[in-house]
């Protein structure tokens, strides 16, 4: 065998300290897969794409809000009107009596609020016994009387045709001790002040006339009816 001559190593030697300082290498690297392609980076503009698909809030329509504010304002100031489920004689205990059987009814309901009795005596009207000013509205929601004014035109939004449970009251048990015309003044007579004697002026819950739903016709006090009550 022929030996390696002195320069012949000294070329390997140097080739090999070339390779070790500078990386050098083969151009094909076949430990590596030159089919694979990497991930590409996620930049930020790309992360603003991505959350572009998540609904942005809108301004709120102005005009709804009000609306939805105007029908929660009434909603909280419009007040309950029933005829009574009960039918007492004229002898109500005046109108204090009278007063008294709203709001036991109206308890008993769970409706909340303060009611009084649409009953005059003489020298005492109703309307002036009424202190709020409505709008008032049945419990099942429909309105009787946006106003006092209203209330005392002889003509209602609504007859006040339901109880304090929401039921009608049969047709030939609809009637209600009022003593009072269509004007909410005392229109008479009034069972002796409500102790029960005489007669008293009744209206009709069911009569679509105007006026009758006050002021219908005189019954006597030993008859059995009902009363109306608004809420304060």
């Amino acid at each position: 065998m022929r030996r390696r001559g002195p320069a012949l190593a000294l070329v390997g030697l140097a080739a090999t300290a070339l390779v070790a300082c500078f990386g050098y290498a083969d151009p094909v690297d076949d430990s590596i897969d030159q089919g694979t392609t990497l991930p590409e980076r996620t930049t930020p503009a790309d992360a603003s794409v991505a959350d572009s698909g998540v609904p942005k809030p809108t301004p709120s329509d102005a005009s709804t809000d009000a609306a939805l504010s105007d029908a929660a304002d009434a909603a909280k100031t419009s007040l309950r009107a029933f005829v009574s489920s009960t039918t007492p004689t004229g002898n109500l205990g005046g109108v204090a009596g009278a007063d008294a059987l709203c709001n036991q009814l109206a308890t008993a309901s769970k409706l909340g609020g303060t009611y009084r009795a649409w009953v005059s005596v003489s020298g005492a009207d109703a309307v002036d016994h009424i202190t709020s000013n409505g709008p008032w509205h049945l419990v099942s929601g429909e309105i009787v009387a946006a106003s006092k004014a209203v209330l005392t035109s002889g003509t209602l939004a609504h007859l006040v045709d339901k109880d304090e449970m929401g039921a009608t009251p049969p047709a030939a048990e609809d009637r209600a001790w009022t003593a009072t015309g269509a004007n909410g003044r005392y229109a008479g007579p009034d069972c002796a002040q409500w102790t029960g004697g005489g007669s008293g002026l009744v209206g009709e819950a069911r009569n679509n006339n105007a006026g009758a739903w006050t002021g219908l016709v005189a019954e006597a006090c030993s008859e059995v009816n009902r009363i109306y009550c608004f809420e304060l």
